[in-house]
């Protein structure tokens, strides 16, 4: 059986190749693998295959119109895998102003060029820790803070249209273990410790002098992350029960979006009706006290900020 770092570099081999041959490459600059696997943080199935996507960063020098045609190229590249493949197409010129989102500052740090020019990444590579703004964490907060939502909403019987295919314990085990793993990389932050690399967090944690009491879950979700398997619903429920409180508070007093009021307006009239425009401030701000009400069980509060769920999930969709 081929162990999992040569299936993965097969892969990535004949992502490569795939795209040199490929009417896609066009003015691309280079192809490199973000996300988990970039980071060298990815995890395998108990099958012993991977078990994350591949997420792809194309660096470009072309037009939008481009951008078409990359993404169907990933989308082609995907079931010859048995995987997910996504390509995010990056202009060379904008990589020195891309805002100061995680992403791009783990991007940076982490990644893989499988083909072109391997400094084409280098400005993001000048990122740190201190660059991230803020409100990233109260995003990251958000979104994880959402998933538990979503899985509760599938468990009882609503749909989301989120889960796809995917059977609903490993849907409600992911998003269980990735509000864990949120909780602490945010609280890393908060105390100056965060790394881009799951092991250096592990020994982060493991050093803390005053850890807070679900630490140990935490590094829990961390080996997780290496060898996911899927929970019972049963489990899932009472992880969910945990989580809630404590997703509560983190997000309770943080900031979920950087403070630009035009760019706020711009948002608030394109993602809300009009009976939803007084509140408040934005419409990432008003899902943030939408989840922290759904995670209360204050439905109604809920309801009253955002409506249903799938009033919710659309929101979600364009703001989280």
């Amino acid at each position: 059986m081929t162990d999992l770092p040569t299936m993965i570099q097969g892969h990535l081999a004949a992502l490569a190749e795939s795209l040199s041959h490929s009417p896609a490459a066009g003015p691309a600059r280079c192809l490199a693998l973000g996300g988990g696997y970039g980071r060298g943080d990815g995890g395998q199935t108990p099958e012993g295959t991977p078990y994350n996507d591949y997420d792809l960063v194309l660096v470009h020098d072309g037009g939008r119109d481009l951008i078409a045609d990359w993404c169907r190229w990933a989308n082609a590249c995907g079931p010859r895998f048995g995987l997910h493949v996504d390509v995010t197409p990056i202009a060379a010129a904008r990589l020195a102003v891309l805002p100061p989102a995680l992403t791009w500052y783990e991007l940076g740090h982490g990644h893989v060029v499988l083909w072109g020019d391997r400094t084409a990444l280098a400005p993001l590579g000048l990122r740190t820790l201190a660059d991230v703004d803020p409100s990233e964490w109260g995003r990251l907060l958000l979104n994880r803070a959402c998933g538990l939502c979503f899985a509760a909403w599938e468990q009882a019987g609503i749909t989301t249209g989120l889960r796809g295919d995917e059977p609903l314990a490993a849907f409600a085990t992911r998003q269980v273990e990735k509000a864990w793993l949120a909780l602490g990389d945010a609280e890393l932050a908060r105390r100056g410790a965060y790394h881009h690399r799951l092991a250096a967090r592990v020994d982060a944690w493991t050093q803390q002098a005053d850890p807070p009491p679900w630490r140990e879950r935490w590094l829990a979700s961390a080996r997780w992350k290496r060898r996911p398997i899927d929970y019972s619903i049963e489990q899932c429920t009472v992880e969910r029960a945990a989580l809630g409180p404590l997703l509560v508070e983190a997000l309770s007093n943080r900031a979920v979006d950087r403070r630009r009021p035009a760019i706020d307006l711009a948002r608030t009239l394109r993602d809300l009706p009009p009976r939803r425009w007084m509140g408040p401030r934005g419409p990432r701000e008003r899902l943030r006290q939408a989840v922290i009400a759904e995670l209360s069980g204050d439905v109604a509060r809920r309801e009253h900020l955002v409506g249903s769920p799938a009033e919710l999930v659309r929101l979600w969709s364009r703001c989280g």
